[in-house]
């Protein structure tokens, strides 16, 4: 039942145009990240931990963090894996384990993040970039920033 409730909901996005199919990849990681909420809390972990580049640059974490990892962790290991003819949900294993390991420094509070809205990413690349490898690298790059914006603006008006 929620196997045909969540492939009834990505088959619903994948029919959206670009601008607001970055939207709706954002806001279902910003929901994955505030249902981990309780968790990191039961489990002593501050939420806070996981805001990292935020707190040492906005220009860093809106716009050049998300150009540098969507090509890092998107772009790449999905083009490598796709090259090598791995299944789609391989991919998105990969990109996401890659990405969320990249923001392991931050604890486990930053990978339980990032694994959310990593995934949101990857989906955003391995959609876009059927059509071509420019829009997959907008659609990841504009997702990334929505998620990266919202959270800033969240950690704004909570201080």
């Amino acid at each position: 039942m929620l196997r045909r409730k969540v492939t009834a909901i990505v088959a619903w996005s994948s029919e959206l145009p670009l601008l607001p199919f970055t939207v709706v990849m954002a806001l279902g990681s910003l929901l994955a990240r505030i249902l981990l909420i309780p968790i990191l809390l039961l489990t002593g972990t501050e939420p806070s931990a996981s805001v990292g580049a935020m707190e040492v640059s906005p220009w860093l974490a809106l716009v050049v963090g998300p150009a540098v990892e969507t090509l890092l962790f998107q772009a790449l290991p999905i083009r490598l894996a796709s090259a090598l003819r791995a299944p789609i949900w391989l991919q998105l294993v990969v990109s996401t384990t890659l990405f969320g390991l990249a923001h392991l420094s931050g604890g486990v509070a930053s990978v339980a993040v990032a694994v959310s809205g990593g995934l949101a990413f990857a989906w955003a690349f391995i959609k876009w970039s059927q059509a071509s490898i420019t829009k997959g690298l907008l659609a990841t790059v504009l997702t990334h920033c929505w998620v990266n914006a919202a959270v800033y603006l969240l950690i704004q008006v909570l201080q």
